[in-house]
């Protein structure tokens, strides 16, 4: 993941963000913010699995989605 994607992240899972003297950036996490990140995270990083294993699919005459759509199944448990 990129660092503008994690960024994304931190915003979506409502985060507190802050800057410090220096320039640098820090987060602040409540539990439950922490809980909805490592989500996004998981959620983010499944999908990029699932359309890897898709652009090797086409090769598999049998398997058409299989491999993707098990990967993105896993979230839904």
């Amino acid at each position: 993941m990129t660092r503008d994607e994690i960024i994304c992240l931190v915003v979506e899972a409502d985060a507190m963000e802050g800057v410090e003297e220096d320039g640098s950036m820090f987060v602040e996490f409540s539990e439950q913010q922490l809980k909805t990140f490592t989500a996004l995270v998981a959620a983010h990083e499944r999908e990029a699995c699932a359309k890897v294993a898709e652009s090797y699919e086409p090769t598999c005459d049998t398997c058409p989605n299989g491999v993707a759509n098990a990967i993105r199944a896993r979230g839904e448990a």
